[in-house]
């Protein structure tokens, strides 16, 4: 069986993919899809999140936290 070759540009990645381009944990990742907070579609057994909503959520949460930091 042919290795996989992993595509950063792809609109949708699996859970692994997503790890490598956001350097989160695959578990961590994982938990996020299973308990629908992760923009995702399931595929089988596999899960494939959609990249661009994935980071765009990662970013907003990103700067919530600063502001929060910030008024602390």
């Amino acid at each position: 069986m042919a290795k996989r070759k992993f595509d950063p540009d792809a609109p949708y990645q699996g859970i692994s993919g997503a790890s490598r381009i956001t350097g989160l944990a695959q578990g961590y990742i994982r938990g996020l899809c299973k308990s629908g907070a992760a923009p995702c579609l399931r595929v089988g057994q596999e899960y494939k999140i959609n990249m661009a909503l994935f980071l765009q959520q990662l970013e907003a949460e990103a700067a919530a936290n600063m502001k929060s930091e910030v008024k602390a």
